[in-house]
């Protein structure tokens, strides 16, 4: 059996075991029994399948992270609801609706001039800086990844916190009050931040 912590940004939704934990990854389905190898996981908008050998335990989110170690899983979700107290018709509606708004997010072409223009737009737009403070002060998960950590600093998110990235912004985000790590990865309360997609990951025990 492997332990899990299921955890939303209101509760925490299932704290025990289970022999298998079953979820939708950006890459494709994702199955977890217990010495899984250590990975960090973005959940796709749908199911979390937590099966035992008499039951199973189904909760619907709308996307979210999963932190996998040996013995233990740790999922964050922004909110999820027991699937018995969902109607199908809404279940199916509303996953529909997240993953059109995912596609949308993730269409650009990172080879494509377009690209570079779009990430210019995003480190100098004030409107985009306030966006990430506001999930902050609402405490909604924030996740980053490579450089992205420049605009955690532009958006007064990193003083106090562990934050993993580029050995080349260590100077920057400790004048900006992080606890720069090199760790391939790390979870400080609600912000992932990776260096690039990781194998491991350094969780934050504040």
């Amino acid at each position: 059996m492997i332990d899990i912590s299921f955890i939303s940004q209101e509760q925490t939704l299932f704290e025990g075991q289970a022999k298998m934990v079953v979820m939708d990854g950006k890459e494709g389905q994702l199955g977890v029994v217990k010495g899984h190898s250590p990975l960090l996981a973005i959940l796709k908008p749908g199911p979390v399948r937590m099966i035992t050998d008499d039951n199973e335990e189904v909760f619907f989110t709308n996307g979210g992270f999963a932190e996998v170690q040996p013995d233990h899983i740790t999922i964050l979700v922004d909110s999820a609801l027991r699937a018995d107290d969902l109607d199908e018709a809404k279940i199916l509606k509303a996953k529909e609706e997240a993953e059109k708004l995912l596609d949308k997010a993730i269409s650009i072409n990172p080879n494509s001039s377009m690209a570079f223009n779009c990430l210019g737009n995003i480190y100098s737009n004030k409107k985009i800086i306030d966006f990430i403070s506001d999930f902050n002060n609402a405490k909604k998960i924030i996740a980053c990844i490579c450089s992205g950590a420049q605009l955690l600093i532009s958006a007064k998110v990193v003083r106090g916190r562990k934050i993993a990235g580029y050995y080349s912004m260590k100077d920057d985000l400790i004048n900006a009050g992080a606890n720069y790590v090199d760790e391939p990865a790390v979870i400080d309360k609600n912000v992932v931040d990776a260096e690039s997609k990781p194998l491991q990951i350094y969780k934050s025990k504040s």
